[in-house]
């Protein structure tokens, strides 16, 4: 599990959507969405619930430790002067 993978899903789960995200990142939409696929196989389930309302996407089951985990290595790394 990657730290872009976990910063991306962290963004997704603050914005509500993965285009949301992809901007905050000054990522594309498909480099989001690759990530995210990323990091579900290395958690071996789905971490996000993409949706068409107007939140876009939520967490799915074991999304809110991802996303705990990765908001600690994101801070950690943006402590460290990477950003």
């Amino acid at each position: 599990m990657a730290v872009e993978e976990l910063e991306a899903f962290v963004y997704i789960a603050q914005s509500g959507g993965f285009t949301e995200a992809a901007k905050r990142l000054d990522r594309s939409q498909p480099a989001i969405s690759r990530r995210i696929r990323k990091l579900e196989r290395s958690l071996g389930c789905g971490a996000v619930r993409a949706g068409r309302s107007p939140g876009g996407a939520d967490r799915g089951g074991t999304g809110d430790a991802a996303v705990r985990r990765g908001r600690t290595r994101r801070d950690a790394r943006r402590r460290a002067g990477r950003t």
